[in-house]
C-alpha cells in the first residue's frame, strides 16, 4: 500500500499501484460506490474490470469520502457476486474435485471431476491475468496452474484408456 496514490481530477479517478495496471475511471461511468464495514471503499466502473480498492487508511479520508458522495451515492451493501459469495466453498469444492481425478478409479467420475476443475482452474487463470487489482509477482505465479491442468488433463486422459500404474 506504500506506492497505493488516487488521484481526483475534474471528471476521472485514477489508481496508480506499484506491480498493477493503472485503474482509470470517468465519473459518468462510476456504477457504484460502497462503503465497507472496515471503512474501505470500492469503485466500480462500467466494465467488470473497472474496479478501485480504496483502503480505510488513505490519507484525507472525510473529504475522499465527501467528494465520492458527491459523484455518486455511497451505499454500505456491495452487489457481490456468487461466486464471491461462496469462495469458500468453492475452493473446498476444487479440492475434492482434485482428490476425485487421482484417486478415484470409476471412469465417469473422474472425468466429470476432471472437467469441472479444468473448467474452474481455466476460469480462475483467466480472471487473475485480466485483474487490474492484482500485482505483477501474483499473476506470473498464475502460470504454474497450467502445469497442474496439464497433469489434470493427463491423469483423466491416462484413466480413461486405462493406462496401469508403473
Amino acid at each position: 500500500f506504500e506506492s497505493y496514490q488516487l488521484t481526483l481530477t475534474n471528471n476521472l479517478i485514477t489508481r496508480e499501484q506499484f506491480n498493477t495496471p493503472t485503474v482509470s475511471i470517468y465519473f459518468n461511468d462510476i456504477k457504484e460506490v460502497v462503503k465497507n464495514k472496515n471503512g474501505s471503499f470500492i469503485i466500480r466502473g462500467k466494465d467488470p474490470t473497472d474496479l478501485i480498492a480504496i483502503p480505510a487508511q488513505i490519507d484525507n479520508y472525510i473529504e475522499l469520502e465527501n467528494t465520492l458522495a458527491q459523484i455518486k451515492s455511497i451505499s454500505t451493501k456491495s452487489s457481490k457476486s456468487i461466486l464471491q459469495q461462496y469462495s469458500t466453498a468453492l475452493t473446498v469444492l476444487t479440492l475434492a474435485l482434485m482428490l476425485c481425478v487421482y484417486t478415484v478409479t470409476n471412469k465417469i467420475i473422474v472425468v466429470l471431476s476432471g472437467t469441472f476443475l479444468i473448467a474452474i482452474l481455466s476460469w480462475s487463470f483467466y480472471e487473475v491475468r485480466r485483474s487490474k487489482n492484482i500485482d505483477a509477482k501474483t499473476k506470473r505465479s498464475m502460470w504454474w496452474v497450467l502445469i497442474v491442468l496439464v497433469s489434470i488433463i493427463g491423469v483423466v486422459i491416462m484413466k480413461l484408456i486405462g493406462v496401469p500404474k508403473a
